[in-house]
């Protein structure tokens, strides 16, 4: 039976340590699609920081954590934020000293100190590598909003965040590396996530809910783990999504994706 695979990209598919994706599981990837099952990325990423893996070829894209789905060539999900809720967002993060990535289908606006904090945490090693991101800065007004990641400083601003804004959810995201920590959250609608995007993607293809598998590690997979039929945590994911994961494989660096495809009978 056809199984519909639904693959984070940061910490799951790709090792943030060594920017790699592990050849474990991009034969995993090819090994699945040639008996027949679909594999998708399901990532916070917009489309276009979903480049380095185009490469792929993987059957779709659910970007923006879930703010935007890609397949067949074309976009069958399409969500932006109202202007005045980015208006109201970035006012509450110039009140209290956060800091923004607003983030487009056409690329990402940052202001100075966010734009620091990602020149770091990716650490390009050339001109083209950085230009791929398509990065801007956070100085004119940005339309088409998909997604916003709003970097704070103290847990109790994001828990007023979320008093004000009640329509929206925000998970936070792990953006660490060789010691670095940025606390983060992504701020999208309560009607978008990643658990939701699934389901339009298997209504899209006509397919039953019962053949979905979710695979992630972070607090922004937590719908697509509890949606997805079967929700698996990677090793390496946190507590919390390993408590409401159906099964736990490997870390991402010890072949998890294989380990996790072997075990589901995807290959």
């Amino acid at each position: 039976m056809k199984k519909y695979v639904f693959l984070d990209v940061d910490g799951t598919l790709l090792d943030t340590n060594t920017k790699e994706i592990p050849a474990s599981a991009i034969e995993a990837i090819k090994l699945a699609q040639n008996n027949g099952h679909k594999v998708y990325l399901c990532s916070g990423r917009t489309i276009l920081e979903m480049k380095p893996f185009l490469h792929l070829e993987l059957d779709g894209y659910i970007c923006a954590a879930g703010g935007q789905i890609h397949q067949d060539n074309q976009i069958i999900f399409d969500y932006t934020f109202a202007e005045e809720d980015v208006d109201a967002l970035m006012k509450f993060a110039n009140e209290y000293n956060m800091n923004l990535k607003i983030e487009t289908d056409h690329g990402s606006y940052l202001d100075p100190i966010t734009y620091d904090i990602f020149m770091r945490y990716l650490n390009f090693t050339t001109t083209q590598e950085m230009d791929d991101y398509h990065f801007y800065p956070l100085t004119q007004k940005v339309d088409r909003v998909g997604k916003m990641s709003i970097f704070y400083q103290n847990e109790k601003d994001v828990d007023i965040l979320e008093q004000q804004f009640p329509e929206y959810s925000f998970p936070k995201i792990p953006v660490k590396k060789e010691g670095m920590y940025y606390p983060a959250v992504e701020c999208s609608n309560k009607t978008v996530n990643k658990g939701k995007a699934v389901e339009k993607v298997m209504a899209y293809n006509n397919a039953s809910m019962e053949h979905s598998i979710g695979i992630g590690d972070s607090l922004n997979d937590t719908e697509l783990i509890k949606t997805a039929a079967v929700g698996i945590a990677m090793g390496n994911a946190s507590k919390e999504i390993k408590e409401l994961a159906d099964y736990i494989t490997t870390d991402v660096d010890k072949d998890g994706i294989y380990n996790a495809f072997k075990k589901y009978n995807v290959i």
